[in-house]
């Protein structure tokens, strides 16, 4: 449902073999701060349109697992697993995000996406400087 990717990272990566840096730890690390950001926002968006009833939807948010594409690697954050009653919490999920026939939509996912993009490019950048400080210079704007 949601994924969260970058591209470009080969300047991440050629800054960080440079310095001598664990690249695919680096980029994993980075990826997961990320996902962490979208995490957060996801839930929190959820929260303000009021899709808490138990909370296994809001619960139900996690990071997939880091996946290498054609261009990189990508992580997905979505909701996950069935509710209490065995309904796919990504079919609920879906379900606010466009609305139906008897729901009107509650865009979450759209609301989670523009206030979360920022920060987590942000955080990102944040685990690269830390990456570079640790192993020998500052990271370059």
């Amino acid at each position: 449902m949601a994924k969260f990717s970058v591209t470009g990272l080969d300047e991440i990566r050629y800054q960080l073999q440079a310095r001598g840096a664990k690249v695919e730890g680096t980029v994993n690390h980075m990826l997961r701060a990320g996902a962490k950001v979208m995490r957060e926002e996801m839930q929190a968006s959820m929260k303000e349109y009021g899709l808490k009833d138990t909370g296994d939807l809001i619960a139900s948010v996690k990071a997939g697992k880091i996946q290498k594409t054609a261009t990189g690697k990508s992580i997905t954050v979505a909701p996950s697993g069935k509710d209490r009653h065995g309904v796919p919490n990504a079919i609920k999920a879906a379900v606010y995000q466009t609305g139906n026939s008897k729901y009107p939509a509650r865009p979450w996912k759209t609301l989670a996406d523009e206030r979360g993009k920022e920060k987590a490019v942000q955080r990102m950048q944040e685990v690269f400087e830390e990456e570079m400080s640790k192993n020998g210079g500052e990271a370059k704007e």
